[in-house]
């Protein structure tokens, strides 16, 4: 091993040494190693192993020139742990990147966690997953992930009360994601080219719970929360086909439903969407042209 590789080693336990949590964030044994938390690139890059990692040859230093760079203080302070880091690329360059996590609670043998990562473009990755150990070894199987508005975690939390415990998160959703969400697509619409479906294209998110027990792979929609703001449908003419049609569609149902549309209401969305922003405009299309083939053919 050489003295890089030393001193790295011995900045990053020094850094998981004096790491301070949030009081009210408890990390179980499960998430320990040596002593000290997990390193958080275990679980981003088990994705390249199927799910599963070697906590003894896993994180920051299972690939050369990477070393942390500092820490998210927005993040520690709300009970994640991890850190920002940087790699050398060719030519002298360096590249930047982050690592969190957060338990948020066991079920039977394992834990629950949500992730944070970003490994140096745009990407912005958030998971939820279950893990379990065997020794060294850990067993990561994600149950939500995405990046950004394409289903990336807005929020997780756990919560207590008399009647069990829950885990709430919400997930991102784009414009054509309610179409995906209510499973009523009947005229085939199609993501980018006609509805907004991008990863900056955020409108709101979908609020699901699940029972922390027996019954936790049965995830319930509890609702779906608008985040979209007031639109210039001018502005929105030269986007996707239909995008001028939904956003002025959202925006109505964002003053009747103060923002908050429960499962049956998000279905009527849907349904007026593909009603008056597909079907009609295309019968109307489809009037026009017979109009001008008989035009055409009389003259």
């Amino acid at each position: 091993m050489n003295l890089f590789i030393k001193i790295s080693v011995t900045l990053f336990t020094l850094f998981l040494t004096s790491y301070s949590f949030a009081s009210d964030v408890r990390f179980p044994q499960i998430l320990l190693f040596n002593g000290k938390p997990i390193d958080p690139l275990c679980f981003y890059e088990a994705g390249e192993t199927h799910g599963n990692v070697d906590l003894s040859t896993c994180g920051l230093h299972s690939e050369p020139g990477r070393s942390i760079t500092g820490k998210n203080t927005h993040l520690t302070d709300k009970g994640y742990f991890g850190y920002d880091y940087s790699w050398k690329m060719e030519q002298g360059a360096s590249s930047q990147g982050y690592s969190y996590y957060k338990p948020l609670g066991m079920l039977n043998q394992s834990v629950i966690i949500e992730t944070l990562n970003n490994s140096g473009g745009t990407g912005e990755f958030s998971s939820l997953s279950m893990v379990s150990r065997n020794n060294n070894q850990l067993s990561i199987n994600a149950f939500q992930s995405g990046d950004r508005c394409n289903a990336g975690i807005n929020e997780a939390k756990r919560i207590e009360n008399e009647s069990g415990d829950r885990l709430v998160y919400s997930i991102n959703l784009t414009p054509y994601d309610f179409l995906v969400l209510a499973h009523d697509n009947p005229h085939d619409v199609k993501a980018y080219d006609e509805l907004s479906a991008c990863a900056a294209c955020c409108v709101a998110t979908a609020v699901y719970e699940r029972s922390i027990g027996p019954d936790f792979n049965k995830e319930q929609l509890l609702h779906i929360q608008l985040t979209v703001q007031e639109t210039n449908s001018q502005e929105d003419s030269f986007g996707p086909k239909y995008q001028a049609c939904f956003d002025n569609l959202l925006q109505v149902y964002q003053k009747q439903y103060n923002g908050k549309l429960e499962p049956n209401v998000l279905k009527q969305l849907t349904h007026e969407f593909n009603r008056q922003c597909v079907l009609v405009p295309e019968k109307n299309a489809h009037s026009k042209e017979t109009n001008r083939q008989l035009r055409t053919l009389t003259e």
